[in-house]
């Protein structure tokens, strides 16, 4: 049988530290859901496309030509996302201007 000690368990304090949470509180103060993770989780489903555009603007994409919508279609097969979007995938990537490693190659 498995030992069933866990090796570290988060708190509160970091729970509510994580860009996630911050996540959470800004849509659920945004469109008017209770901030917990069950009520996230059914709006994620339930308003894709307001969930895939507070995704897109917390990743801070900046397109070169905006989206006509979000989301197009019903189904995971027949829905097209962020139709007409053009952005610099490169430029996204070493936006960073500092230290840290961009691209690794093995």
């Amino acid at each position: 049988m498995p030992n069933s000690t866990r090796l570290w368990q988060p708190t509160d304090e970091s729970i509510r530290a994580t860009q996630m949470h911050a996540f959470m509180t800004r849509a659920a103060e945004k469109y008017g859901f209770p901030a917990d993770w069950p009520s996230l989780h059914l709006w994620s489903v339930e308003h894709r496309d307001q969930f895939w555009q507070e995704m897109f603007d917390l990743a801070e994409i900046r397109p070169t030509r905006a989206a006509s919508s979000v989301e197009q279609g019903k189904g995971m097969l027949g829905t097209t996302w962020f139709d007409g979007l053009e952005f610099n995938f490169a430029a996204h990537l070493l936006r960073f201007n500092d230290d840290r490693v961009a691209i690794e190659a093995v």
